[in-house]
């Protein structure tokens, strides 16, 4: 069976040559960890006096339930910081309270046009990741170039046909946002 599938009769399935009672290990709905699980059962015959009980174990694969987990890609300006990283999750089962953040290694100084990988951070505070085959989607967060804040203070007036002078055209400053 696949993580997140409840045990059924399908699995809890003993039967004895005599009447009696059967107690499982574990019970009817119960879902198990991924990987070999061991099932017991206990017979306790009816006829305890020509039938003593008996016991028997078989072993169980749970395989791990798939999980993707895709982020968005992101674009940022060169020396802006990193945008929220989004993305999701899907495949959880029972109820695993498993959560992912994204993060990049991209800085405010990272290089314009480079794509930075976006890799998922999870939180399992129930250790519930083993029970999944964890797919990552890739996604990049772009730097693209900025444009500079240029300042231009108006000039002072002038007349009809003086020229142009520093105190008119000079006063423009470029500076990084």
């Amino acid at each position: 069976i696949t993580y997140g599938a409840a045990l059924t009769s399908n699995q809890l399935n003993a039967t004895a040559s005599v009447p009696g009672s059967l107690a499982y290990s574990v019970a009817l709905g119960t879902v198990l960890n991924a990987g070999t699980n061991t099932l017991s059962v206990i017979f306790t015959p009816t006829d305890t006096v020509d039938y003593s009980s008996a016991t028997s174990s078989v072993s169980l694969v749970v395989l791990p339930a798939p999980l993707t987990v895709t982020a968005a890609n992101a674009n940022r300006a060169y020396g802006q910081t990193n945008p929220v990283l989004t993305g999701t999750i899907t495949g959880l089962q029972n109820s695993d309270n498993i959560t992912v953040t994204f993060v990049s290694s991209a800085t405010t100084n990272s290089p314009v046009g480079v794509g930075y990988a976006i890799v998922p951070v999870f939180s399992d505070p129930n250790n519930r990741l083993s029970n999944y085959t964890v797919s990552l989607a890739d996604s990049t967060l772009t730097v693209a170039k900025t444009a500079p804040l240029l300042t231009w203070t108006n000039p002072a007036a002038i007349t009809y046909g003086a020229a142009l002078t520093s105190n008119q055209i000079g006063r423009a400053s470029c500076r990084e946002r």
